[in-house]
């Protein structure tokens, strides 16, 4: 007597065939092939927060541009890298992209909070520290966002596996970083409001 086969062995047999052809086919070149929805809404994400910024930084370059040229063309700089940056993300969403992205809109945070607390005596414009605006606090915000979505992005696939009982110590120090550098945005806030309040 023939026995049906159970939903089980169904499914067993399923993900046998799934299986050998995920081994048999060629991996795709597409960045974007094996993207999970999660990741694909990440990416959304950080494109929307660095165009916004860049925007910003538009009018901060706006603002300056006529007592501060120099200045004003580091702002347009930014913003063009964050603006661009932002278009690759949704056309050519690769690591490398990712990762240099990243590290300019890093790198433009770090500036700020030295241009808010010391001054940057060898760049004109920035040797004395400039009081603190809501559009300051707000591009800061958006950058951070920016940098912690891309923190994720660049994580190896790995992380986004069942996680069981392993604890992952990478993504915990790199978020631990950006839990920092909002400490160190809204410590800049506070500071400026204290001393010129």
């Amino acid at each position: 007597m023939n026995e049906t086969p159970t939903a089980v062995a169904i499914m067993e047999r399923d993900e046998s065939a799934v299986d050998e052809a995920s081994r048999t086919e060629p991996a795709s070149a597409e960045p974007t092939a094996r993207e999970t929805v999660l990741v694909r809404q990440i990416r959304y994400f950080v494109a929307i927060c660095s165009f916004a910024a860049g925007l910003l930084h538009l009018l901060a370059m706006v603002a300056h541009v006529d007592h501060h040229p120099t200045l004003g063309r580091a702002f347009l700089a930014i913003a063009a890298v964050q603006i661009v940056w932002a278009a690759l993300l949704l056309i050519e969403p690769r690591r490398i992209v990712i990762a240099l992205g990243a590290a300019a809109t890093a790198g433009s945070i770090v500036v700020w909070i030295f241009s808010r607390t010391k001054g940057i005596s060898w760049f004109p414009g920035l040797a004395d520290v400039e009081p603190l605006e809501w559009r300051d606090v707000v591009t800061q915000f958006f950058q951070l966002l920016a940098v912690a979505g891309a923190v994720v992005l660049v994580l190896p696939a790995s992380v986004h596996k069942p996680a069981g009982e392993k604890v992952e110590a990478l993504p915990i120090a790199l978020m631990s970083l950006v839990a920092m550098g909002a400490i160190a945005i809204l410590y800049v806030a506070t500071h400026d409001y204290t001393h010129h309040g």
